[in-house]
Formats: C-alpha cells, structure tokens, sequence
C-alpha cells in the first residue's frame, strides 16, 4: 500500500497542469482586423487609448498545418500583448505586417521573435492609402503619393533594420525605377526581401480616393473608388496594367476590403446608409465577369456589423470576421466565398495555453517537484538504500555503464516503429525551416502523442522481456539481469512497478532522466534507479565479487601485553 500511494503521488506530480495566462477580462478591442494568406489567419484587435497611453494590442493567429476547417485562431506566447497604435495592418505568406503611428513598421512571425523594420517616414511623409499582402508570397504592397515620397540619391542603398537595432534607416533604397514625380500623382510601393521597390500606377487610378489592395503569385490587384463613382479594378503582371474593370456599380458602398484567392480576386463591399450598420457583400470575378454571392449571414439574419470596430478579410480562401460580441469577448467566424456566406461565430479566447508559466519556470519547478518525490522514496526505503542485496553468487551490482548502453539498445526497436509517425509531421527536409518549426509551440505540441506512444512502446517492451527472462536484450547483450533485493527472481508485481517508473521518468523527460543517473552513480549503494527503490529490485552482472575479510586469530602474547 505505501508503494502505490507514492505511486498515486507521482503520478498527481507528473500531471500537475500548467498554469494559464489570466483572461486578461478588463481588456476590449475597439477596433479589430483580420488579415492572411492561404494559409496563414491573423486577427489583431487594439483596446481603447487611455491617458494618452498607446493601445494594448493583441494578436490571434492560425497556421496551416493541423487546423480543421472549423478552427479558430489562437494566442500564442510568441504573440504577446503590446502597446502600440495602430495605422495599417497587412499579412502575407511570411508574416503579419504592421504600421504603427510612430512610423515603425513591425513584422511578427508564427515561429519566431518580431522584427523590426524600416520607418515608413524614411520612404514617405504620409500614411500609405493602401496596405496589403501577397497571398501566397512574402511580399508586401503599398500605395502613396508620389508627392510625399522621399526621393534619395539614386546611389545610395537600403539596409533593412533588424530587431537587434531597431534605428531608423540611414541609407535609404536604390530606387532608380521610381517613376518621376510629375508623371503620376500615385506610386506602388513593394516591400521584399527587406527592401522597398517603387512602381508606376496607370493614370486611370488617379481619379480614386479611396484604394485596396491584394496580391497573389506576385501579382497586385488595386481597386479604386472615387466620390460617387462604382469601384473599378486594375491588375499588375509584370510590369503591365490590365485595362480597368468595373466591379461594383453601387453608390451606399461605405467601406470594402480586398483580397485573392486561387480563381481570382474578391472584393467584399460593406453596404449601407453609414459605417456603423453597413451589410457585407461578396463580390467574385468569375469568366471575366464580376458577380455577386449576396450578403453574409449570422443565422437566420442577415449580418450586420459596425465596419469602424469590425474586422474582416479573406484569408485560406473563405470570408473571415471578426467582432466584439455583448460581453466585450472577440468572436470569429468563417463563411465560403461562393455562397451566401453563413457565419457561426465562436468566442476567440485570450488564454495562451502554452505560455505560461514560462519553459524555464516550468522546468525549474518539475525539477522540485521530482527531487521532492526522490527525497520522499529515499526517506522510506533509507534502510534498503544502506544495506547490500543479497546477490546470489556468480552475480556482482551492475556498472551504471552497462545499464545506460542497454537502455540505449533498447530504445531502438520503439524508436523504429515510432520513426515513419514522426518523419510525416515535418513538412520539409529545409534544416532552416525545420529550425523555426521548433520554436512553435502549436508544432512542437504536436509531437506530444508521439513522445508518449514512444515511451510506451519502450515500457512495454522491457516489460515483456523482463517478465519472460528477467532481462532484456539490451541487458543481455552486456551480461545483465534483474533481481530482487533478496537475490530471488523478480515477481510479476515487483518487474510491473520498475517498468511503470520507467514509463514515467522518460515521460517527464531530462530532470528524471539526470536523478536517475544520479541515484546508480552516488546516492544508492546497490546504484539503483528510483524504480529499483520502488519495487526492491536490482540489476546485478556475471562477475565474483571481492571476497569477504578473513578475521585473524588473535595472538596470546599480544592479549597479555595488552592487559599489562
């Protein structure tokens, strides 16, 4: 009974869940975006500015890889709240693009830390018009007046700025294919690879004064809208406009958002007396031709939502909002392009699940956690830990090296059935890429199951084996079996205790792997492992011990000069 109460115990240890981030249920977003890819989904929402302070800014985020149709975005311990007001907000393949009031452009990554980048005023003295990502690119489009552009020499160069210094740009970019300031009144701005490149807009866009804009494959798609006047479409390929396309011939269009998918671009019109209560419709190029899927649904009803607060997008090819529902909680839904969208929305939580505490906290705390267990077993077993086994003769205490190369052979039969599950979660063989995969927390929790079937399958192989030969093969190839600390075979309960203590220290990972070794090297006198201790085991060698002290007679003469 006292075996498996500190059995129970351990176990309890062993599953202590981590604690979570608090709700943070005093923060609210005013305002909200939702911008992507095709495989990437960002929701960004900013807290009203109290005091003059910066916003508190928090982000959402969905990868590609083992999210179901239905998921959510999620927080993410690499997406930390932050304090910043916000002017544009933009994705593309790579990363989530934002530009703040102060000019700074940040770049934050699923699987890395943020980056900071150039200072927009260092290429422009105004906002962008237009903000927007490439689909299926890391490349980023912007639209300005070409008069509050900042024209450098033609010889100098561009440096992207790293986080590391985060100085606004001192050289700036080599942009000789800038076109002249007096041939268009606007300029396309591409952001790649760190550096911002400069292209021409047809003329027919200058009558605008509204603008979006969307990328896919490398191509940019610019919509335009002018006062009274329907929304018109040019797309760029290469270095040629198509000729201007009209897209919505509607005059309540209030607010609209741009995006492209794999048949092509969509435009997605918010309609209605005002931008408080406006209705989304879908509009899609089809045949050349525009057409439309009608208004987006929450229900029964049609959706409508206040386009100042809301965020809306399309990102993996389906119609993505945003919203602050009657408790102040962001909600999300998706919705297919194709028909009348219908949005079931589900309340985006603020929980990051794998942030807290902190890896580094955590791990200190198990390692407590697992010395107190250790400490406790020793206390009770004290009397076996001082006293030799009896180790029937021809049979020596195992060196603690033969143990650590049999457990390494005998890893391998579950490392092998468990290597093709593994190999198929890594979708390349990029090291590069491999590297930042392994900074993601979603990916790396992927591998949970596994890790846990590869433990298993290990304990249960030293325990078939040991149950049927007192050893495994491992043991056998160095000479090694398992006995009882009173030299007999091994009972089927005391064989069924070590191998549960195995399972479980390999569960836990390297603070039990290290005790372990550090009970065979210094702590026990018949190097035992905490599952020798538990279940009175040890693993004995072929070998002779050294022999025992023969007591010498004592000598006369000596006994009589002593009493003398």
């Amino acid at each position: 009974m006292r075996t498996a109460r500190v059995l129970i115990l351990l176990l309890t240890l062993v599953s202590w869940p981590r604690i979570a981030a608090a709700e943070g249920d005093t923060w609210k977003a005013e305002r909200l975006w939702v911008v992507g890819s095709d495989e990437q989904a960002w929701v960004v929402g900013a807290a009203k500015p109290e005091d003059k302070q910066p916003a508190v800014v928090r982000m959402w985020h969905l990868g590609p890889k083992g999210n179901p149709t239905g998921a959510v975005p999620k927080p993410s311990r690499r997406l930390p709240p932050i304090s910043a007001n916000i002017v544009r907000v933009g994705a593309d393949s790579e990363a989530l693009r934002v530009l703040l009031s102060n000019s700074a452009t940040w770049h934050y990554f699923p699987n890395r830390p943020a980056l900071a980048g150039d200072l927009w005023k260092s290429h422009c003295r105004q906002p962008p018009l237009a903000w927007g990502g490439d689909a299926t690119k890391p490349m980023l489009w912007a639209l300005a007046r070409t008069a509050d552009l900042i024209t450098p020499p033609a010889a100098a160069s561009s440096q992207p700025t790293t986080a590391a210094t985060q100085e606004p740009d001192t050289q700036p970019a080599d942009l000789s294919d800038a076109p002249p300031v007096d041939e268009n009144s606007l300029t396309l701005m591409q952001l790649r690879g760190g550096f911002w490149h400069r292209f021409d807009v047809l003329h027919a866009a200058e009558k605008g004064d509204t603008f979006w804009l969307a990328g896919r494959d490398g191509d940019v798609f610019l919509f335009w809208q002018g006062e009274r006047r329907p929304v018109r479409l040019s797309r760029r390929r290469g270095d040629e406009w198509s000729p201007p396309e009209t897209v919505v011939d509607a005059r309540d269009v209030v607010t609209a958002w741009a995006g492209a998918t794999k048949q092509g671009p969509v435009f997605v019109a918010g309609r209605g007396a005002s931008a408080q209560a406006v209705q989304l419709s879908v509009y899609l190029r089809t045949s050349d031709e525009w057409s439309t899927s009608g208004p987006a649904r929450a229900g029964n009803d049609f959706l409508s939502i206040n386009a100042n607060e809301t965020g809306v997008g399309v990102v993996r090819g389906r119609l993505a909002v945003a919203r602050n529902n009657s408790d102040g909680k962001v909600e999300f839904a998706w919705g297919d392009l194709r028909a009348s969208p219908l949005l079931q929305f589900e309340t985006l939580s603020m929980r990051v699940e794998e942030g807290a505490p902190e890896p580094s906290w955590w791990d200190a705390v198990l390692t407590a956690l697992v010395l107190s267990v250790v400490t406790f077993v020793m206390f009770q077993r004290r009397d076996q830990i001082n006293r030799p086994a009896s180790v029937s003769r021809g049979f020596v205490i195992a060196e603690p090296w033969r143990r650590v190369l049999a457990t390494a052979i005998d890893i391998v039969p579950a490392m092998l059935v468990i290597m093709p599950w593994s190999m198929s979660m890594f979708p390349t063989d990029d090291m590069s890429v491999l590297f930042e995969l392994a900074q993601d927390p979603d990916f790396v929790a992927k591998f949970v199951p596994i890790n846990l079937a590869f433990v298993a399958l290990y304990g249960l192989w030293c325990f078939i084996w040991e149950m049927t030969t007192y050893t495994t093969p491992g043991k056998r190839l160095f000479s090694c079996r398992v006995l009882s600390t009173n030299g007999s075979p091994p009972t089927t309960r005391q064989i069924l205790v070590r191998n549960l203590c195995r399972v479980i220290t390999f569960a836990i990972g390297m603070p039990t792997l290290m005790v372990a070794l550090l009970l065979m090297l210094v702590l026990t006198r018949n190097r035992q492992r905490i599952g020798d201790l538990m279940a009175e085991t040890v693993v004995v060698q072929y070998g002779v011990g050294p022999e025992p002290p023969v007591a010498r007679p004592l000598d006369p003469d000596e006994h009589n000069d002593t009493d003398a």
